[in-house]
């Protein structure tokens, strides 16, 4: 599980960001605050979501904040001016709708395992009714190359077949004896 978090300074800056383990990543943020010149005054975890959503979430939270006119300042997940607690009673919303989205399209390793066997199976298909269209179109020229040189050994064969139940690609290739 993954912890999207948002944290503020002092100055008024803000990030959006996520982690697995806050209470790491709170030192960690402050020494990022302070680079900026602004010291950490709260972090606080918004959502807790399954790591397979975790970025999708963050971006639309990002997203979020930069959709209300405050422009990105040193990264892309770093904001100066934002109302900490706006953005905190929207976030939960902001954060379903996301997960709602990504939903949609996200598959587990399974189901595309799923997906490929499908697709796998759906082209030797395919194949096999190419294979089955190309043999009986061999076998229709080879009828037709017979009716045109006058066999009448064509004929008998496929009244036998026809008479056998026997398709035209059961029929053996037959040669023009010599005159």
């Amino acid at each position: 599980m993954a912890i999207i978090y948002m944290a503020q300074g002092a100055n008024g800056l803000f990030k959006v960001g996520m982690t697995s383990a806050l209470s790491s990543r709170k030192n960690t943020l402050k020494k990022e605050f302070s680079k900026r010149g602004d010291v950490l005054t709260k972090i606080e975890p918004i959502a807790e979501v399954k790591d397979d959503f975790a970025r999708s979430v963050e971006y639309r939270l990002i997203g979020y904040v930069r959709d209300l006119g405050f422009t990105p300042c040193s990264g892309r997940e770093w904001f100066r001016g934002v109302a900490f607690d706006d953005i905190k009673v929207k976030a939960p919303q902001v954060i379903k709708e996301a997960i709602r989205f990504t939903k949609r399209f996200y598959k587990t390793p399974q189901e595309w395992e799923e997906i490929k066997a499908e697709r796998k199976r759906e082209a030797l298909a395919a194949e096999e009714a190419r294979r089955v269209w190309r043999a009986e179109a061999e076998a229709k020229a080879r009828t037709r190359r017979l009716i045109r040189a006058g066999s009448h050994r064509c004929f008998e064969y496929i009244a036998c077949a026809a008479l056998d139940g026997m398709s035209s690609l059961d029929m053996p290739t037959l040669k023009k004896a010599p005159a």
